[in-house]
């Protein structure tokens, strides 16, 4: 889908990594899928979107130029930058 391309694509790695991966996790330990402590998890779908922002600001130039539509791109890196660190 490249999402990350289009937009919005953070909160897919958000998602994936911070919601998808305990999950799967969890249930591969024996958990049953209503005993998730799903609000324990918006941590991490926090930290994991915010790391996705990180990693692009270095490839804002490149990504506006060829008119990906990246976080770094809709805001700018300066407020990128503030975002990630306000998170």
């Amino acid at each position: 889908f490249r999402l990350s391309y289009r937009g919005y694509g953070e909160w897919v790695w958000g998602l994936g990594l911070g919601l998808g991966l305990p999950v799967l996790g969890y249930l591969a330990q024996g958990g049953a899928i209503v005993s998730v402590p799903w609000l324990a998890l918006l941590p991490g779908v926090l930290v994991a979107a915010t790391a996705q922002v990180l990693i692009s600001l270095p490839d804002e130039p490149s990504d506006r130029r060829l008119e990906r539509n990246t976080y770094a791109v809709r805001f700018g890196v300066g407020a990128s930058a503030r975002h990630v660190v306000q998170l």
